[in-house]
């Protein structure tokens, strides 16, 4: 079926009262800011596909538990999700076929308190869990993000104002990061893994 932007427009979607609606069972919408998009990532134009290419945006609105994928040309959307991930944020292309997304979940989601970095795959049309924040208490119910290097994943957890580093070959604790002041934790934005080439090509800036 066809379906275009005015699917997910707030302004066409009948508004009703309280703080929070339930769509489904475990799946609420948050009705003070409907949208709250908080990422768009836009397809490598180093990445070759059948079905997206470089004028194609990746989008997180965190008010519906949505991500969808459009085109700046024709706002025609290519592809959604909705609901399986919680409060989701940083969705991130890793290859042609894949991206990954932080789903924060927390207490107020009564599937999981932890959050979790997810991939999901176009070629099985399926999310995959790539690593549970459960293994190390890691929440954050607002924020985060996450950063693939490799094997390695670093994991942004704001709420808790800390960074994790873990390999995900054996889902090991490499390094952790607490940001604090005056002994109280404070809110992070997010860090990205970066190679070494990276890195050399900054100092000579």
């Amino acid at each position: 079926a066809e379906a275009n932007i005015d699917k997910f427009d707030p302004l066409v979607i009948q508004n009703a009262r309280g703080w929070r609606k339930k769509i489904t069972d475990n799946i609420y919408i948050n009705q003070q800011d409907w949208w709250h998009p908080n990422d768009v990532n836009l397809f490598p134009s180093d990445f070759k596909s059948d079905i997206f290419g470089p004028d194609d945006l990746l989008i997180s609105a965190k008010g519906y538990n949505l991500l969808f994928i459009v085109s700046i040309n024709d706002l025609k959307i290519k592809w959604f999700s909705q609901g399986l991930t919680q409060a989701q944020h940083d969705p991130d292309w890793i290859s042609p076929d894949s991206f990954i997304v932080f789903d924060n979940r927390s207490n107020l989601n009564p599937s999981s308190k932890f959050s979790v970095i997810k991939s999901f795959d176009f070629k099985t049309s399926k999310f995959n869990t790539l690593f549970d924040g459960e293994i190390y208490s890691a929440v954050t119910n607002h924020s985060g993000g996450s950063s693939l290097y490799g094997e390695h994943l670093l994991m942004t957890l704001t709420g808790q104002g800390r960074h994790i580093l873990v390999n995900l070959e054996n889902n090991d604790l490499i390094a952790e990061l607490f940001v604090l002041y005056n002994q109280k934790k404070q809110n992070l934005t997010e860090a990205k893994l970066v190679s070494q080439k990276v890195l050399d090509t900054i100092s000579k800036c």
